[in-house]
């Protein structure tokens, strides 16, 4: 008769006595689902005592001699205590401490936890020589001109009763050196219902991690809600119309979460839309139907604030005619154009990434006043929390349009009121707030009658009157390089 995991851990007597010999795991005994926990601290940060804990759901199937593994990285609980925080903006940030399930959240994992369907993946993985498991690793022969990626999770251990579930990645090319994470799941203790052991990813993040099996087995009830929805909506949920410190607690709320990246609002706007929550929960509406006014206003308010020095219903002058952004020792290429696949999409779709390396001169590209100077950061990445952390210069122009040069380097060499000319510097260009790699994000907006901002398609100086649109992938500036060479 096959048997199944969880009842090999409750009949294990809940402990693991030492001598005998710890009974082998089939493969067919992983079948089902599994909430994975880890408790973990990353040394590669700037706070290496921090405790931190992340979690996702496993779910393992035998097909035809093989074991077919998901992922999922998004968990949803109905009861989110202990797991994030911050309310009133469009985030909720994860909570820093060693999170243990409570009763009602154990419950929700013996019935079956939602999951959010992003992100997830499915490897099927076929036995080894060696007595493992592992999915298909290798990597076809590619040109030394493209990047190859491989991602192998294996499964060891089955055997001897202590399963080590990893997951490695590598990408590499002809011309780098290749670079290699790896996520080691290590079972140390099988007892309490649970597998318990050491958890590694990549040598820096280092603690133990829990795998608790989910009764019963037909769990996945895919709301398609992220954390932060239901979290807030949880929360919402639970304020009182009828509570004098309410009004307060959202203020507070909003002031807090707007800090955080860097933005804040009048508190005549913070007041106004603290009364809005209230008057609508009194009024009956739902705490959907609030989330989704509210976020709208914030977001009016925070572009309000933003751009208050642009006119509303601003019209770009089409006959207007750019210059290159930037002065280098050399062309630099265009990695990312108008609508661009990586994030020049939505709003942001008129834009351009030119690759300019830390230091050289950013050059305004059609004379107006500077309307915004930010230039306090320094630090930069491919992490989206660096996000709200770029220096900026902002230009207004006669039409009421205005041009954003963004990520540049601290040290800005000029200040809001300064009228430019096109050629004049506005600063260095750099790798500040959320970037891949050093390089000018360089775009035209407009406010339309709402106040809501968006991109318009702009034309540069060529050999004709109509002037060019950069091309992404072409080199542009540099010695020799000449307007209408495009």
């Amino acid at each position: 008769m096959q048997r199944s995991l969880t009842t090999l851990l409750l009949l294990a007597g809940l402990t693991f006595l030492a001598p005998p010999r710890a009974q082998a795991i089939e493969p067919e005994d992983l079948v089902g689902t599994w909430h994975v926990l880890a408790h973990y601290k990353d040394g590669g940060t700037d706070h290496p005592d921090r405790e931190r804990w992340v979690d996702r759901v496993w779910k393992f199937e035998w097909e035809n001699g093989q074991i077919k593994w998901t992922d999922y990285p998004i968990v949803v609980f109905v009861d989110e205590t202990g797991r994030f925080e911050r309310l009133g903006t469009n985030r909720q940030s994860r909570m820093l401490n060693f999170w243990e399930p409570n009763a009602a959240q154990l419950a929700d994992i013996a019935n079956g936890l939602e999951v959010n369907k992003r992100g997830a993946k499915t490897k099927t993985l076929k036995p080894t020589d060696e007595g493992g498991w592992s999915s298909a690793g290798r990597a076809r022969p590619q040109s030394m001109k493209f990047i190859s990626y491989v991602e192998t999770w294996t499964i060891t251990g089955l055997a001897e009763g202590a399963p080590v579930f990893a997951r490695s990645d590598s990408m590499s090319s002809g011309m780098t050196e290749t670079l290699e994470g790896v996520t080691r799941y290590t079972t140390t203790e099988v007892g309490g219902g649970l597998l318990r052991g050491d958890y590694v990813r990549d040598g820096t993040q280092v603690g133990t991690f829990q795998l608790r099996p989910s009764e019963p087995a037909e769990w996945v009830k895919g709301s398609g809600k992220t954390q932060n929805q239901r979290f807030r909506e949880m929360a919402m949920s639970q304020y009182s119309a009828n509570d004098p410190d309410i009004q307060k607690q959202i203020q507070a709320t909003f002031e807090k979460g707007l800090a955080d990246n860097g933005i804040n609002l009048p508190s005549a706007e913070l007041d106004k839309l603290s009364k809005q929550v209230v008057a609508l929960y009194a009024s009956g509406k739902s705490p959907k139907e609030i989330q989704a006014i509210i976020d709208e206003d914030l977001v009016a308010a925070v572009v309000g604030s933003h751009y208050a020095f642009a006119p509303k219903g601003a019209v770009h002058d089409a006959a207007a005619r750019y210059t290159i952004p930037f002065e280098s020792k050399a062309p630099r290429q265009l990695s990312q154009g108008n609508r661009g696949k990586f994030s020049h999409y939505g709003k942001h779709r008129y834009a351009f990434d030119f690759r300019t390396p830390v230091g050289e001169p950013v050059l305004a590209a059609r004379a107006g006043k500077v309307a915004a100077v930010v230039d306090e950061y320094d630090r930069g990445g491919p992490t989206k929390s660096l996000m709200g952390q770029a220096n900026v210069v902002l230009v207004l122009h006669d039409d009421g349009s205005f041009a954003s040069y963004v990520h540049l380097s601290k040290g800005a060499s000029v200040a809001e009121g300064d009228g430019v000319a096109a050629g004049d510097v506005l600063g260095k260009s750099g790798n500040t707030g959320y970037t891949t790699a050093p390089h000018l994000h360089f775009a035209v907006w407009v406010l339309d009658e709402a106040g809501e901002a968006m991109t318009v398609p702009v034309r540069f100086a060529g050999k004709s009157d109509a002037g060019f649109v950069p091309t992404q992938g072409a080199y542009y500036g540099g010695p020799g390089w000449k307007a209408g060479s495009e």
